[in-house]
């Protein structure tokens, strides 16, 4: 299942490559990247999460495509024909069977809400890891010293 795998948003855009019959450097230059690089970091797993500038160039290039199911995997890849402009409700669709949110309308905009919310979590997660990082350094650093001294 895509959404277990570790490389799964990586998967996602192999998803969306063979819906266009692509490869991935094809797939890169028509969402307007100049090498597939922050691609193949996503399916190395260098990097884990799709940076919001990948996303917003999907949304440029290929509006048909469900950006937060290349996100998260919830929902269908393509976005339905009831998404257009100027309707007031998305139809949330299925994933393996399992209706999401109920099948439920959700108003307009809930998508990009959802994206900028994940956003701001990824950018909190991002400066606690920091934090993290520079604690562990001082912890480092208090406990050479202590051994030093004795």
């Amino acid at each position: 299942m895509i959404e277990d795998a570790p490389n799964a948003p990586y998967l996602r855009f192999e998803a969306v490559a063979r819906h266009y019959g692509l490869t991935m450097r094809q797939l890169s230059a028509k969402i307007g990247l100049s090498s597939p690089q922050s691609l193949y970091d996503l399916k190395s797993g260098k990097v884990q999460r799709i940076s919001r500038k990948l996303l917003e160039s999907v949304e440029q290039y290929l509006p048909e495509i469900n950006t937060t199911w290349l996100m998260t995997g919830d929902g269908n890849m393509l976005v339905s024909s009831s998404d257009t402009p100027g309707n007031h409700t998305q139809v949330i669709g299925t994933n393996s069977g399992t209706a999401i949110n109920g099948g439920s309308q959700v108003p307009a905009g809930a998508d990009a809400q959802f994206r900028e919310y994940v956003f701001r979590k990824d950018a909190q997660v991002d400066e606690l890891l920091s934090q993290n990082g520079r604690l562990l350094r001082i912890i480092e650093r208090l406990t050479e010293k202590e051994e030093e001294n004795q």
